[in-house]
């Protein structure tokens, strides 16, 4: 407590002292350069140049907050960020439930580029666009679903797709994602099964209809 009384005593001394300095040797300061001209005291250019030292100094401690906290101060942190996936997780899947598509798509895409497992809320995105009828906004997200998610975290996404073709049974998109998942699994008996849909709805090219078929058959025959 003495320690504080010492400081302030010091500082009221060094005020006054600076007060009388300023009163009696005000100084002059001049300084031109081609048409710019700048004229003061002494004294008040010094406390110009304090004032301009200590907003630096302010901005290179702020700058430095910004850059190096991650959790109090800066707003993209990994804690921060991953508080904003679960929010767009949460939000997406109530719009979904409640039929927002547009906001359920918009927050479920946020969630399913952010999230390590995506795969639901791709499917999810893919659904939503599909109930407004962007087809290929759909297709895409179906596509970035199976790109990303591992072998063994499939049968989630054959599930859902099923569910959607039994829903919308004439979907060439759902119809596509599902051929490319009987492939890439290797179910060539239910893509046998598919075949009829994909050649009903025109989902692929004649020839490569043709070739897919020779070949589901073929390595069903393998299998058998």
């Amino acid at each position: 407590m003495k320690r504080v009384y010492v400081l302030l005593f010091i500082a009221i001394v060094a005020a006054a002292l600076i007060g009388v300095a300023v009163a009696e040797h005000s100084g002059y300061v001049l300084i031109a350069y081609q048409n710019f001209r700048y004229e003061s005291s002494l004294w008040a250019t010094l406390a110009l140049l304090v004032a301009v030292l200590l907003v630096i100094a302010i901005l290179r401690l702020l700058i430095t907050l910004l850059t190096t906290s991650g959790r109090v101060v800066n707003p993209w942190s990994r804690r921060n960020r991953r508080r904003r996936v679960q929010i767009a997780i949460e939000q997406g899947q109530m719009d979904l439930a409640e039929g927002r598509w547009a906001s359920a798509q918009r927050h479920l895409q946020r969630a399913a580029e952010a999230d390590a497992h995506p795969l639901l809320y791709y499917i999810g995105a893919a659904r939503a666009a599909n109930e407004q009828g962007r087809y290929e906004e759909c297709d895409a997200l179906l596509e970035r679903a199976l790109e990303r998610q591992p072998q063994a975290e499939l049968d989630g996404a054959l599930g859902t797709l099923q569910a959607m073709n039994e829903r919308h049974p004439h979907n060439p998109q759902v119809l596509r994602q599902l051929q490319r998942l009987y492939q890439q699994r290797g179910d060539w008996s239910d893509l046998i099964r598919l075949l009829p849909e994909l050649r009903k709805d025109k989902v692929l090219p004649p020839k490569e209809l043709a070739e897919l078929e020779r070949r589901a058959w073929g390595e069903n025959l393998t299998l058998a």
